[in-house]
């Protein structure tokens, strides 16, 4: 009897304490968020003292994107940046990039290109490569291959095209990245899209997100239904999706876009799709 009243007294410290283990090893929503309240108001009591440590974070922001160009740039921007920061006296260079992509500004990568190109040797330097790249691009058909390309600039934060491939009496057409006006379709890309059989468009979000991502240079799946069905396109894919979009929100979108367009479909990892 006296060793079950001496342990009624140990159950109470020992549920307490089992129950604070059970809190930090599982850290349940509630306890994270009480704690960052408690955390806050610490720092709001005792602010803690800055100090000059020095450290410093260059941001590829938009800025940058539309003064250099769109990302990934060439490894000679980011050569030039260490360099410049060394000059100042840099002591550590850290990269939050993974750099895992060959360059595609490198020789190996653009003499293929080049090869590719070159119209009756006219493109034997790199300032005329890069002149007939321009006219390529600025062209309102070239043949790569067979396969006739048409290129048209839309809007986007430094810069994007789509492309409308033509071949065997088929055409398809890639459009994105890209943003839109609210109330102002692209009436120049609807005629680009014109009678294609198979386009997909940047549709990363919902028209009711839209409002809140302005100048991201995206667009939403709303928004490509409403180009596709006024540029008569025979299917079309809803493409370019929000990184946190789960599977089961992109079969949501993909049966409400089909209820406005039979013809419309959510491109998925490795879709094969006869144009």
């Amino acid at each position: 009897m006296r060793f079950l009243l001496r342990l009624q007294n140990y159950l109470l410290p020992l549920a307490v304490l089992l129950l604070g283990v059970a809190l930090q090893l599982g850290q349940p929503y509630p306890v994270e968020f009480i704690r960052n309240l408690v955390f806050d108001q610490y720092n709001r009591w005792q602010p803690r003292v800055e100090t000059n440590d020095l450290v410093v974070f260059v941001d590829i922001d938009e800025a940058s994107l539309k003064a250099i160009g769109q990302f990934p740039w060439p490894r000679s921007v980011f050569a030039e940046l260490v360099r410049n920061m060394s000059e100042d006296g840099s002591a550590a260079i850290a990269f939050d990039v993974l750099f895992t992509e060959p360059d595609r500004t490198t020789p190996s990568e653009i003499l293929p290109v080049w090869n590719m190109l070159r119209r009756g040797g006219d493109a034997q330097t790199w300032a005329n490569l890069q002149a007939d790249i321009k006219a390529q691009i600025s062209s309102p058909d070239v043949d790569i291959g067979g396969i006739q390309v048409q290129a048209l600039e839309i809007p986007h934060p430094g810069g994007a095209h789509a492309l409308k491939a033509k071949a065997g009496g088929k055409s398809f057409v890639y459009a994105t990245d890209t943003e839109h006006s609210i109330g102002e379709p692209n009436q120049t890309l609807i005629e680009f899209l014109r009678n294609a059989d198979m386009s997909v468009y940047d549709c990363s979000f919902d028209d009711g997100e839209f409002e809140r991502r302005r100048g991201w240079g995206h667009s939403t799946w709303q928004e490509g239904l409403r180009l596709a069905e006024a540029a008569e396109v025979k299917k079309f894919g809803i493409f370019h999706h929000e990184p946190e979009r789960s599977d089961a929100a992109l079969t949501d979108i993909e049966t409400r876009a089909q209820a406005i367009l039979p013809h419309s479909f959510v491109t998925r990892d490795y879709l094969h799709m006869e144009v």
